[in-house]
């Protein structure tokens, strides 16, 4: 019993010590490193940070990309690189708070699921399955179609969709570890259910929770640029990749380079972090070994 004690929770050291040696990993970190600093520093790196507000310039209205603005400018003469480049604060801001918000709560009833069985495991997997039988972007639609378009109300949004995928993550990851020895040695010893929950069941899942917030955040931006294409996130002047792409899919083939520059931001971000994503599933499948 001992054996397996240490060999099970040996495994987030062995999984974190193959994590940054793993080249998928580390392509996708440089990448996701290089958006979030650029959207912290955004007021310092675009070249024209008032751009990204109430901004108007009739001057230059539409002009293709130039050296003067990289990515050229929109329908009212705002540069594009610097909007995107704001607009990656938006989209990393919806990411964090949606994690923030369905990650704590789905592990949780997760884990409880898995841990006390019974009618507890019933009501909280039926309920979980019912919002998982519905898409996720429709489930935010609806959500938004009764509340005022705001960042806010997207976030609570894309939160109520998101944290019936963590509960069921958990609940199949936990109810493997409830099932190991030392788990029950926890309760010989007279370990409480809480100390036993947060000091053997949930460090145990934490890898692979991990992996899915990792590839996770590129799909809550897809998410969140798809409310804002259809009209239902931010509302201008605020910079929004989704919106943005909206506004200049009706001006393609002509005025290419608005929906050419901040698609392809979406692309950099989900790309940098579902390769995060794959890095870290594939050091948990060896750590598993």
């Amino acid at each position: 019993m001992s054996s397996q004690v240490k060999v099970f929770r040996a495994m987030p050291q062995s999984f974190t010590a193959g994590v940054f040696r793993n080249p998928l990993f580390l392509s996708g970190f440089v990448i996701a490193t290089i958006v979030v600093l650029v959207a912290v520093f955004a007021p310092f790196v675009a070249p024209y940070p008032e751009h990204a507000g109430p901004f108007v310039d009739f001057g230059n209205v539409r002009t293709p990309p130039s050296a003067q603005h990289w990515l050229g400018t929109d329908l009212v003469g705002r540069d594009v690189l610097s909007r995107v480049i704001f607009g990656f604060r938006q989209s990393l801001l919806m990411a964090v708070v949606v994690l923030g918000l369905s990650v704590p709560f789905g592990v949780t009833l997760g884990i409880v699921a898995a841990y006390f069985r019974g009618f507890t495991e019933i009501a909280i997997m039926r309920v979980t399955d019912v919002f998982l039988s519905i898409p996720s972007l429709v489930l935010a639609m609806a959500v938004l179609g009764v509340l005022p378009p705001s960042m806010l109300n997207a976030m609570l949004a894309v939160s109520v969709t998101w944290w019936p995928w963590f509960t069921r993550l958990a609940y199949n990851v936990a109810r493997a570890v409830v099932s190991e020895d030392f788990i029950t040695a926890s309760k010989v010893v007279g370990a409480s259910h809480s100390a036993i929950l947060i000091r053997d069941v949930f460090p145990n899942c934490l890898p692979t929770i991990l992996t899915k917030m990792a590839n996770d955040v590129g799909f809550i931006i897809l998410v969140a640029s798809s409310l804002s294409f259809l009209g239902l996130g931010l509302k201008p002047p605020t910079p929004d990749l989704g919106s943005m792409v909206a506004s200049g899919a009706n001006l393609l083939p002509g005025s290419w380079w608005l929906t050419l520059g901040p698609a392809m931001a979406i692309v950099v971000a989900v790309m940098g972090f579902a390769l995060m994503g794959d890095g870290l599933r594939d050091e948990l499948d060896k750590a598993k070994k």
